[in-house]
């Protein structure tokens, strides 16, 4: 699979989380409406100008960092509305689980590398030295 076609596949699964996650009837639909628009539009933009970055730049990693930044949090948000969704149900299944699991720690994998790394490589995708090497490595270890 070439890189555009690549970026253009993970813009298209972060579209597909969103859906899903609108989708699913939440049990907590109308108390944190803000947040819910906050967090699409996040992965939505992130989704976006990652997969432009990416497809056309395919070198440069501030692209693919934005492209895992916007599908982590569609993938976060489809499995916390699948959790809700599942509330009123009252059954513990397995999938309800592994859900609830995932949503507690998938949005790091999409804020951490934004939070960092793109600061570290914006605009040419390298560090502005060679000093900055142990920033980057800290921050890939946290």
């Amino acid at each position: 699979m070439t890189a555009p076609r690549l970026a253009w596949a993970l813009w298209a699964l972060t579209v597909i989380g969103l859906a899903v996650a609108l989708a699913l009837p939440s049990a907590e639909a109308d108390e944190d409406i803000w947040s819910l628009v906050a967090s699409f539009v996040f992965a939505l933009s992130f989704a976006t100008v990652g997969a432009l970055v990416a497809s056309r730049r395919r070198e440069n990693p501030i692209g693919w960092i934005m492209c895992a930044a916007g599908l982590s949090y569609a993938i976060g948000g489809a499995s916390i509305s699948y959790v809700e969704s599942t509330l009123a149900g009252g059954d513990d299944d397995l999938l309800e689980t592994v859900a609830d699991w995932v949503s507690g720690w998938v949005w790091m994998l999409g804020i951490g590398p934004a939070a960092t790394f793109l600061l570290l490589l914006f605009p040419s995708g390298r560090l502005p030295s060679p000093r900055w090497r142990p920033v980057a490595r800290a921050a890939a270890g946290a």
